[in-house]
């Protein structure tokens, strides 16, 4: 595949159109089939998210090279493409989530279906990279950033539906958490501590975001949906206090290990 002199305009311009269109696409279908409206405090925050998106996509553009280092790829990718429109998506859930319209029935339905498309996007982004051969760092920052943002949206909209508790959003705001914490850890010099191998991160993770989109239809609802959210969040959560937990028994501090001529460990979580 040739890298040469890649365009930073000619790959985001195509993507920041795109996204664009979202809004009008998702609300346009939902009232056509459904009678659904939104109004325009949902229109501002859907356009606020799909800018927020488009510069996180902008920013971290230079990222848009192999992990192994290397010139940056010529082209911006299947795989970050199908990021990007995840993104947008995720942007809607948001709208609905601090608006709270589209979390009634029949529009519910409307935002677990964006939200269903997000998770489901989510499976095919890095499939798709590896298939065309452009694995990058900019889709790897894309999918941590994304994943974290998405579960905390779609959380808040599934509490302020009804279909969960109020300490659901314990759920959405556990890697927000884990962030700052990191990021203070950090502030104060000290290295964290080693990233902790775990067979079931990736397990819980994904049964979460299988369960967050399931939980969003309104098919079904309490006391049933906080039932089997209990035995879904009680392990995500737990692992998520144990990463807490490894991140402040850090091995000493950054300055120490700089000054004993080895490299401080560098931050675990990014966006």
């Amino acid at each position: 595949m040739s890298r040469s002199r890649p365009s930073p305009w000619r790959m985001w311009l195509p993507g920041a159109v795109t996204t664009a269109w979202l809004p009008l696409i998702v609300a346009g279908a939902a009232r056509w089939s459904l009678g659904v409206r939104f109004g325009p405090a949902w229109w501002a925050v859907a356009y606020a998210g799909v800018a927020y998106v488009a510069w996180r996509v902008w920013t971290w553009l230079p990222d848009n090279r192999p992990l192994a280092g290397g010139p940056p790829f010529a082209a911006l990718g299947w795989g970050n493409a199908l990021s990007w429109l995840r993104g947008g998506l995720l942007a809607l859930v948001a709208a609905s989530g601090l608006t709270g319209q589209g979390l009634r029935p029949p529009a519910l339905a409307v935002t677990a279906l964006v939200y269903t498309l997000a998770a489901a996007l989510d499976l095919a982004d890095g499939a798709l990279a590896r298939r065309q051969g452009q694995v990058s760092r900019l889709g790897q920052r894309l999918d941590l950033h994304l994943d974290g943002w998405g579960v905390f949206w779609a959380s808040l909209a599934a509490v302020r539906s009804g279909q969960m508790p109020r300490w659901f959003l314990a759920v959405g705001l556990a890697r927000p958490a884990y962030v700052l914490l990191a990021a203070a850890v950090q502030r104060l010099g000290r290295a964290p501590g080693p990233w902790r191998t775990s067979p079931w991160r990736r397990w819980l993770a994904g049964a979460m975001m299988t369960f967050v989109a399931a939980v969003l239809w309104p098919w079904w609802g309490p006391p049933l949906t906080t039932w089997v959210g209990c035995l879904i969040s009680l392990p995500f959560l737990g692992h998520f206090a144990l990463d807490m937990v490894d991140l402040l028994r850090g091995p000493g501090s950054a300055r120490q290990a700089a000054s004993a001529g080895r490299p401080a460990p560098s931050p675990r979580a990014q966006g």
